[in-house]
């Protein structure tokens, strides 16, 4: 195990970052969900895809460039644009399905994620 300044250092950078990418990201998650449940529970509005991906963009916009969070954000986008636009009875339980688990992937995929320097920097002040 290294316990030199630096590895201590880097434990703890990670460790702040992990939990700064929790707490900035926690609300935009939580919209996205309530966003899906509102067109499960039959809320129609032609705002919900908007919606979602703004909030994704936001969340993008906090983290520097990761391909596997981007590829994850790109599937969530389209799972919920498939869901919200497509209101139908057949299929709409898959979609629904398909849609929630893009949302626990994209989640997943965001504790790999580190904050960029523009947010840091923020952090710092």
């Amino acid at each position: 195990m290294d316990f030199s300044l630096a590895a201590v250092n880097m434990t703890r950078r990670t460790s702040v970052s992990t939990t700064a990418i929790r707490s900035f990201t926690q609300g935009y998650l939580d919209f996205i969900d309530r966003e899906l449940q509102a067109v499960s529970k039959g809320v129609i509005s032609a705002h919900h895809v908007h919606n979602v991906q703004s909030m994704i963009i936001n969340i993008l916009a906090l983290l520097e460039p990761d391909e596997v969070i981007i590829d994850a954000s790109e599937n969530l986008a389209r799972m919920a644009a498939s869901y919200i636009n497509r209101r139908d009875r057949d299929g709409d339980t898959a979609r629904f399905s398909a849609a929630v688990s893009a949302l626990a992937n994209f989640r997943a995929t965001l504790e790999r994620g580190r904050l960029n320097c523009r947010v840091q920097t923020r952090m710092v002040r």
